[in-house]
Parts: C-alpha cells; sequence; structure tokens
C-alpha cells in the first residue's frame, strides 16, 4: 500500500510557526514498534499563526505496509519563540527535529485490505448492497481501480446516507467507479437528508449508463420534502481537502419537492451542510443528468472569501434540468455558481423553471453569484422560466447576481427564451430579463439569441 496522507491539521500559535526552513511543523510515524521516522509537512492555506498544514506519511521509510499493520503518528511543532508542542500530546523535545521522548499514547491507524477490479453489488454478489461495498472501499487501502457493477434492479435496505470517504490511494488512474452492469436499469429510493455523500473523497465516478455510452440507466430519486439534496459532493475543508476529481454523469435525479427551499439534486459545498460554501472542490464534472422536482437543480456552492481556495476546473454540460409535469418542476434555480474559478457551463437544457403563484423568488435558469473568476457560459439553452405571482417577481434567463469578485465570464451563443413575469410594466429589477447584470466586470456577452415573448 502507499503512502498516507494526513491532510488538513489546524496549527495556530500566537507568535507563529515557522513556515519555510529546517523547523516547520513535521509527523512522527513508526510502523508497530519499530522505530520513528519523521517528514516534513506543508503549508496548504493560512498563515504562521492560524495555518492549514498537510502531512505525509512515506511508506517506503517503514519498509512498506500491508494489510492490518498498525501506524502510530503525531504531529510536532513549535513556535518562533522556542515553545514545543504535538498532537498526540507527551512528546519532548530540544526542536522538532530532535525528539528525546515520543508521546506514550500516540494516534493510530490500521492498514486496511487493498481492493483493486470488479465487484458486483447486488443479490448473490460480492456484496448484497451499495452501502456494504462502500464500507469495504472506506476501509481500503486501493491496489488499482474499483469498479462496483450493480446487478439489481432495486436496491432496498441500503443505509443513507451512503458516504464515500477518502481512501488511501486513490488516483487518476486507481478511481472508484459505481455503474450498472450491462442491460441493467437500477433505482435507489429513500427519504433522508441526502442519498450519495462524498464525503471529501476523490477520483469518484458515478455513471449511469449501462452499457458505456449516454444512456441513463441509473436513478437516485429522494422523496423527503425538506432540505436535503440527492447527491451531495463535499469538502472536508481547507487547502487539499476539497472533494476532488468526481464525475456525476448519466444519472436520472429527482427530489421530493420543487416548491421548498433547500432542496438539491447535485450540489458540491461543505461536509458542515449542504448549503454551507465547501473549500477546494476542485475537477468535478457534472455530465449528462436529468433533475427535476428540486429547488436548485445543480448548485456549486464555493468559499466566498479565499481565491485560493475556490472550485477550480468544474464542469456542467449536457444536463437536462427541468421536467413536462408542473409536479416535478424544478422553481428556483437551473444552475447556480458561488465560489468557482474557471467554471465552464455549456450544452445544458434548463426549462419549466416556473414558482408557484404565491412564490416571490426569483426563477432562474444560470445564476453567477459571488466569487465566480473567469469561465464559460456556452451554447445552453434555456426557455420557459416563469414567476407568475400577481404581486410581481422577477425570472432570469442568465443572472450575474452579485457585487463582490465575480469577473471576466464569457457568455456566448445561449438559447434564451419565454421568459416571464407579471404586474411590472415599467423599468425594475422585478422584470423578466434575459440576461441581467446586477454586478460584476469584464465579462463578454457574444453572439447570445434571446427571444422575449409572451405576457
Amino acid at each position: 500500500t502507499g503512502n498516507i496522507l494526513l491532510n488538513g491539521v489546524n496549527i495556530t500559535d500566537g507568535t507563529g510557526v515557522p513556515t519555510v526552513g529546517a523547523l516547520i511543523p513535521r509527523i512522527y510515524y513508526r510502523k508497530g514498534a519499530g522505530s520513528y521516522f519523521s517528514n516534513a509537512g506543508t503549508l496548504a492555506s493560512g498563515t504562521s499563526t492560524n495555518g492549514t498544514w498537510n502531512f505525509t506519511i512515506l511508506a517506503a521509510d517503514m519498509g512498506g505496509l500491508a494489510a492490518a499493520d498498525v501506524v502510530s503518528y503525531y504531529v510536532i511543532a513549535q513556535d518562533n519563540v522556542g515553545n514545543i508542542g504535538s498532537n498526540a500530546g507527551g512528546a519532548v523535545a530540544t526542536d522538532v527535529n530532535n525528539v528525546t521522548t515520543h508521546p506514550v499514547t500516540p494516534n493510530s491507524v490500521t492498514i486496511g485490505a487493498s481492493l483493486s477490479g470488479t465487484y458486483t453489488v447486488g443479490a448473490g454478489g460480492d456484496y448484497a448492497t451499495l452501502t456494504a461495498a462502500v464500507t469495504a472501499y472506506n476501509a481500503a487501502c486501493l491496489a488499482g481501480p474499483v469498479v462496483f457493477s450493480l446487478t439489481d434492479a432495486v436496491y432496498a435496505g441500503e443505509t443513507y446516507p451512503i458516504t464515500i470517504n477518502q481512501v488511501f490511494g486513490t488516483s487518476a488512474v486507481n478511481t472508484l467507479t459505481i455503474r450498472p452492469a450491462a442491460g441493467v436499469n437500477a433505482s435507489f429510493t429513500t427519504s433522508a437528508a441526502s442519498m450519495i455523500k462524498l464525503n471529501g473523497a476523490d477520483w469518484v465516478i458515478i455513471d449511469g449508463s449501462n452499457n458505456g455510452t449516454n444512456s441513463r440507466n441509473l436513478s437516485f430519486i429522494n422523496t423527503i420534502a425538506t432540505a436535503s439534496a440527492v447527491i451531495w459532493n463535499a469538502s472536508l475543508g481547507g487547502g487539499g481537502n476539497g472533494a476532488t476529481n468526481n464525475t456525476f454523469k448519466n444519472l436520472i435525479i429527482t427530489g421530493g419537492s420543487g416548491t421548498v427551499s433547500g432542496i438539491y439534486g447535485i450540489v458540491s459545498s461543505s461536509t458542515a451542510a449542504i448549503a454551507t460554501g465547501g473549500e477546494d472542490n476542485d475537477n468535478v464534472r457534472i455530465e449528462n443528468n436529468a433533475i427535476s422536482k428540486v429547488y436548485n437543480g445543480i448548485s456549486n456552492l464555493g468559499l466566498a472569501t479565499n481565491n485560493a481556495l475556490l472550485a477550480d476546473g468544474l464542469v456542467i454540460t449536457q444536463n437536462v434540468i427541468g421536467d413536462a409535469s408542473s409536479a416535478n418542476y424544478v422553481t428556483n434555480r437551473g444552475i447556480e455558481i458561488n465560489g468557482a474559478s474557471g467554471a465552464s457551463i455549456t450544452q445544458n437544457t434548463i426549462f419549466n423553471i416556473i414558482t408557484p403563484t404565491t412564490a416571490s423568488n426569483a426563477a432562474t435558469g444560470i445564476d453567477l453569484g459571488t466569487n465566480v473568476v473567469g469561465g464559460e457560459v456556452l451554447r445552453n439553452n434555456i426557455s420557459v422560466v416563469y414567476n407568475p405571482n400577481t404581486g410581481g417577481w422577477n425570472a432570469y434567463g442568465i443572472h450575474f447576481s452579485s457585487t463582490v469578485n465575480l469577473i471576466g465570464v464569457l457568455v456566448a451563443n445561449n438559447f434564451i427564451s419565454d421568459i416571464k413575469t407579471v404586474n411590472y410594466i415599467n423599468t425594475s429589477s422585478f422584470n423578466a430579463f434575459g440576461i441581467r447584470f446586477s454586478g460584476g466586470l469584464d465579462h463578454k456577452i457574444y453572439n447570445n439569441s434571446i427571444n422575449m415573448f409572451g405576457d
């Protein structure tokens, strides 16, 4: 098995700790009762007085690692006046490089069994439920790519949310893929705060096609009618601790209500709460999903205060958001983006974003909000966006909704039509707008087709 990562360690000190040089914080580790080794940490974000640090336990130092090995470890730091502290506590040292007494009770981790290859999930398979498969995955080290092949049509007996954690050994090669087996149309249904949660997990692919194309053969249906998510991509917080390089494609996503605020189809945010901005959820791809009966279709809720921790490399493409049936409308936002750098939103079909007649929210096809830096909104088809409240409320095809760090977005070749509100005949923010700018600067708006018709 490979190296062990300990990310997101918060180190605070009134005088500060060294951030460069020989005396920066270190991690000490050993296998079993063997000798201790150490490795310097890296400052991922923050400052010398309040910083987030990442550490790596090097397997090669200990002669390699295997299943059931127990690795003991602790982090040690000294401040700029020479005071020394450790976690676990009890280390005695002259400096971070010279420890005379190690903690009596260090932190520890037991190495899990390795996984690699394809495992069937369903009656008579390697795992009876996806919950059981993911539990095994969370306790494992990856020796190669892993595929969970769904062989049943209906999955009962699951425990929700099915939470996928960070696992040692994930990479661009060592991915986890969850997909239906050839010819299988698989479905999961529950009433829960979320169905699938990627809790800081990386390199996960949930692919709904049962034949390797763009067919949609995997359904997630969350019937709860309170604040919730169907799919939740969740950052653990801090630099390097996002849920990164994850792909959600070819899925049928159905929520419990399109009229209840806080119900999301697919959301990328923080593990602290579904609607809380998350840090560093980089390289997330959301592709060719059909999403209905939620308040917000696809939402990236990035951190709104630190450009270094924005979601980089976000791709939202070829999704269908909305439904022909009024019972399944999306009523608030088809796509909303906050806290993202260089996002690509292309070729999505967004339709029937229609609020109830008593609602006062702004029905919106695509909303670009706080801390959206660069990126592109291209070739989307947005139609039938209504707020029919006779009190007179707003509706937007595309809305630049923030005045805070909303910079340099390219919006081109989009088709926007049939955007309607009622009872406002004078210029007002409560009118219907094909594209509305409430803030931002240096945007590029080219060759969009907007047909405002109706009442």
